[in-house]
């Protein structure tokens, strides 16, 4: 397990724009360099430190979308309490005014920096993997109403490139097990199979940039936006059998037959011709020979979630081990500082962190504003008295 280290908090005191519209060009000592992908809620830049030439995936977000995810969290918070609180309080009597939660949301966000990404915030503070992007820092722009994500950046890409009902070149079988075993130890510390990156030293990194994606941002399997392809049965269809672990499981599964075939295990052309083969289809193995391989995705891609293997018996496997010539770090190792479920506590402590950020970010806004207005007094100074040159 790697060392612990910081997030670093700041506000932004530089930023400069390509043009009109055309994306941004800096934001304090981060030049950006290129587009690497957007989603519902921002942009991921490829950008580089010009202190020390590092090169980071910088994920910049609009507080406008945030406001409106969040609304939709305090609005389903507000309903629970009512629900959970009776009506023996007339205070608690009635319908949740969208009102409320504005008010609300704006008193918290002027209280508390980075208060709209409180909850990715705890949980990135707890992340410390080798198979887990890193955040670095964070950056406030108040000005452009924006924040700026700092993240390792994965200079190798996705780290397979396969298409809806397309036939790519499959992974040997060295390769495949080398990327599923690290993809294993992320999802056995963190349990959530989304963003594969690579590496310049080929480690595979899980990242959460919001928009995650297993393989090239090219593909159509998209998370967030319900896309079947990755997605257990259970979630496919009207069962009310929701584990999220045995979900997560069957995902890694779709990655490992993935590798394995160089195609998706189940496909189609919508989105409900996908689910339904999700559902219904048996699976096939072309051209296998390797029963270990066969047995292992069988059992992963079991369309029972009751039956569906398990983490410590997958880890076990003697395909993956390669009966037992690979080693993985043991499960004390691998997950001594396993995430938890986020606590009111762990929010509080984002807040700490971020105390002094705010002061600083009012700070560069007053500068700004008293420098536009010298700029423009010294520009009205000269237009009056140098007209010929205007």
């Amino acid at each position: 397990m790697e060392d612990n280290y910081n997030i670093k908090y700041a506000a932004v005191e530089k930023f400069i724009e390509e043009g009109e519209g055309e994306g941004i060009a800096q934001v304090n000592q981060y030049r950006f360099e290129r587009l690497l992908g957007s989603g519902a809620s921002g942009v991921v830049y490829l950008a580089k430190d010009i202190l020390s030439g590092e090169q980071y995936a910088i994920k910049s977000i609009r507080k406008s979308s945030l406001r409106k995810q969040d609304q939709v969290l305090l609005l389903k918070e507000e309903k629970e309490k009512k629900n959970g609180s009776g009506f023996s309080d007339p205070r608690n009597s009635g319908p949740v005014r969208i009102g409320d939660i504005v008010r609300k949301q704006k008193e918290s966000e002027k209280n508390q920096e980075f208060y709209l990404i409180r909850h990715e915030l705890a949980v990135q503070i707890k992340l410390n993997h080798p198979n887990l992007v890193k955040l670095y820092e964070v950056l406030n722009d108040d000005e452009n109403d924006s924040i700026h994500m700092v993240f390792d950046y994965c200079e190798n890409g996705p780290v397979y490139d396969i298409k809806i009902n397309e036939q790519s070149k499959p992974l040997t079988t060295e390769k495949a097990r080398y990327y599923f075993n690290q993809a294993l130890m992320g999802i056995e510390y963190y349990l959530k199979p989304s963003n594969m990156l690579l590496t310049k030293d080929d480690i595979l990194k899980i990242s959460d940039f919001d928009n995650s994606r297993i393989v090239d941002i090219d593909t159509v399997l998209n998370e967030n936006s319900g896309t079947p392809a990755f997605m257990a049965p259970e979630l496919c269809s009207t069962s009310t059998q929701n584990d999220e672990y045995a979900a997560d499981i069957w995902a890694l599964g779709v990655v490992l037959y993935s590798f394995s075939f160089g195609k998706l295990p189940f496909s189609g052309t919508t989105h409900a011709e996908i689910s339904a083969s999700v559902v219904n289809d048996d699976l096939t193995f072309p051209n296998e020979k390797d029963e270990r391989l066969i047995d292992l995705l069988r059992k992963i891609l079991n369309k029972d979630p009751e039956e569906r293997i398990k983490l410590p018996e997958i880890r076990n496997h003697s395909w993956v081990t390669n009966n037992e010539l690979v080693s993985l770090p043991p499960p004390e190792e691998n997950s001594c500082c396993i995430l938890g479920t986020i606590s009111s506590d762990d929010l509080k402590s984002v807040f700490k962190t971020t105390a002094n950020v705010k002061i600083i970010a009012g700070a560069i806004i007053s500068l700004r504003r008293i420098r536009n207005r010298i700029r423009e007094k010294r520009v009205a100074f000269l237009k009056e008295h140098f007209q010929g040159y205007y």
